[in-house]
């Protein structure tokens, strides 16, 4: 099992390393994310399609069976996120058999004796069906009690994600061949999923 997870980790920092996201665009900074003013948030959400966002929350998904992955915890200076977000989250996890386990497997393997713990395990389902207007895909992470609903674009990167009543946006810039994090945008949801307070985090 550690020869799979490291495995998996590998996998992990080499996209990191060729993209740039964990390394360039994070390392150095110690900023906290700072408070939009109400009269400009109808901009900044507008400059990411808050109204395409709010569509995909509001649809109902069906899910694939849960696999169990290997997390992965960002930088240390990369801002603090709500949840448990990981960055082994940041592009839409290709997951093999050989690095998952299914929901069912791991259930008899607790039954039998074979598991004790499960700490370092997120359960993953992808959804059956792809986001409304973003046409990207959709997946459930739990973990424990806990459990983020994660979207990602057409190019498998993420868009945003939903934990409690708190949505994260990754703002993302195209840097020479790499895509690298711009910004995040951590918005407070309100009723009917509109923006309450919204903060915006630089990198």
């Amino acid at each position: 099992m550690n020869y799979f997870r490291n495995l998996f980790l590998n996998r992990i920092w080499l996209f990191c390393f060729i993209s740039g996201v964990c390394i360039s665009s994070v390392f150095g900074s110690d900023r906290e994310p700072i408070l939009i003013p109400k009269n400009k948030v109808p901009k900044l959400l507008k400059s990411v399609a808050y109204a395409t966002i709010r569509s995909t929350l509001l649809h109902n998904y069906q899910f694939r069976e849960a696999r169990f992955v290997s997390p992965m915890d960002c930088p240390h200076k990369f801002p603090s996120l709500p949840g448990f977000f990981g960055c082994h989250l940041l592009e839409f996890p290709e997951i093999s058999d050989s690095l998952s386990t299914t929901a069912s497997t791991m259930d008899s393997q607790f039954a039998d004796g074979e598991i004790e713990m499960q700490e370092l395990q997120d359960s993953f389902s992808e959804a059956k069906s792809k986001s409304p207007f973003m046409n990207g895909r959709v997946a459930r992470v739990s973990r424990g009690e806990k459990e983020i609903l994660a979207f990602y674009s057409t190019n498998d990167y993420i868009s945003h994600y939903k934990f409690q009543d708190q949505i994260v946006i990754f703002k993302w810039k195209q840097d020479s061949k790499k895509l690298l994090l711009s910004s995040l945008i951590f918005v407070k949801l309100g009723l009917d999923n509109f923006p309450e307070t919204v903060y915006e985090y630089n990198f």
